[in-house]
């Protein structure tokens, strides 16, 4: 288990092996907390930048049910990181659309896993150690 050590302070029974993008994943059960719905006015919209990604990775059908799942459940607020801006969540929001390797429920969870710690989306997606690596994986996806 590659990722095994990001998810060491986690109870086992959150954990579950998502066999198409191969990493540790939060369980299906937990889902509930992710809102969906009407994207309010004061949320942090995507750049520009995501959408190119998001759109690269998903299918169209899943682009809008994607995008509003990152402004409402991967915001600032809900990743407790107040004082983020678009380019410092545009970080984060990289990193899970690649963790999610155009599964949904990869998506999700790393949606979940980035609410309990941003930092763990980071390090899974290969993002912690380069603050530059999500725009050359970006630029690579969206090309």
């Amino acid at each position: 288990m590659p990722h095994a050590f990001y998810y060491a302070r986690r109870p086992a029974r959150f954990l579950e092996k998502d066999g198409r993008a191969g990493i540790d994943v939060l369980a299906a059960e937990d889902l509930s907390s992710l809102k969906g719905g009407n994207v309010p006015n004061n949320a942090l919209h995507i750049t520009l930048t995501t959408r190119d990604v998001l759109r690269a990775v998903f299918p169209p059908n899943l682009w809008e049910r994607v995008e509003t799942t990152l402004m409402i459940d991967c915001g600032p607020a809900q990743v407790h990181s107040q004082d983020f801006d678009g380019e410092a969540m545009e970080r984060i929001w990289l990193a899970t659309l690649k963790l999610s390797d155009g599964s949904i429920t990869a998506f999700e969870n790393a949606v979940l896993l980035a609410q309990i710690d941003w930092r763990d989306v980071l390090l899974g997606a290969g993002f912690g150690n380069d603050l530059d690596a999500h725009i050359k994986w970006a630029a690579v996806i969206a090309a």
